[in-house]
């Protein structure tokens, strides 16, 4: 099955407001807060009291005044649904547990749930249908991520940002656990200027660190070499890590161990600067 890459939200907005944070302020405080942004319309929220206030800020006698307004109702709903999945050290989080989603060519029949459902194996950029794989996640994200935050109906379009997240760099993020969990899972962080979901990593078990996108991926950080273990209840995902191996461009040498065998794979610097790899 074909799928046609899904429209993305609205454009981004010149005109998408950003929030400016004040703990546990009182209403003074936060007037000063949007006195210090200057001239202009601005949002200053407080995450402890779970609101955000409008106010405009405008020079008389030489000074800035700071008046409130009550902010729209779409800037509220934003902000508490913003508020109900930050994590101070992460931006704003989604989890979404057991998402089941059938792997590019998967006919729905009966087979083993890693050939049925999407793993990150079929979302690495070396996994030849990866697009398609990827694609699927967006759509489910659209159609079920139920995300208050990223609604636009009543907004004009215009979506509501928080200034720390800005500052330092913090996504929104979805963290899915795929199939079973279990080691299994991908996150997909949210592109607020192209209004689009991306795919940003995912995980499988018997990986030290995300499944591969390129063959640098396989010795990450330089190392000279590093040893991938898959005890025999995981041999599928073994199965598909010498895939990506291959896609790559790595030759893996020697053969494959028995079916019922734990496996395990060396990837070595070659003297060419290349990358090796060998069952061991």
């Amino acid at each position: 099955m074909l799928l046609l890459l899904a429209p993305p939200l609205a454009a981004a907005q010149a005109d998408d407001p950003v929030a400016h944070a004040c703990y546990f302020c009182t209403a003074p405080e936060m007037q000063q807060v949007a006195v210090g942004l200057g001239e202009g319309t601005h949002y200053v929220y407080d995450f402890d009291a779970l609101s955000i206030d409008g106010y405009t800020v405008s020079a008389a006698s030489g000074q800035r005044v700071a008046t409130r307004f009550e902010a729209e109702d779409w800037v509220k709903r934003q902000f508490l649904s913003l508020a109900e999945h930050y994590m101070p050290s992460a931006g704003v989080v989604k989890y979404f547990e057991r998402v089941r989603l059938y792997a590019p060519g998967s006919d729905h029949g009966m087979r083993t749930l890693e050939e049925q459902y999407i793993l990150g194996h079929h979302l690495s950029a070396l996994h030849p249908r990866h697009a398609q794989a990827r694609e699927t996640v967006v759509r489910y994200l659209q159609r079920h991520g139920n995300f208050g935050f990223l609604d636009t109906r009543d907004s004009g379009g215009r979506l509501l940002q928080l200034q720390v997240m800005r500052e330092r760099g913090y996504p929104v993020m979805a963290l899915l656990a795929l199939n079973d969990g279990n080691g299994n899972s991908a996150r997909f962080h949210f592109d607020y200027l192209h209004r689009q979901w991306a795919f940003a990593d995912a995980t499988e078990p018997g990986q030290s660190g995300s499944v591969q996108n390129t063959a640098e991926d396989f010795l990450p950080g330089q190392v000279a070499s590093m040893s991938y273990h898959f005890s025999w209840l995981n041999r599928w995902f073994a199965d598909a890590f010498v895939d990506r191996a291959r896609w790559a461009g790595i030759e893996v040498l020697g053969e494959a161990p028995t079916q019922t065998g734990n496996v395990t794979v060396l990837c070595q610097r070659l003297e060419s600067g290349a990358v090796g790899c060998r069952y061991q």
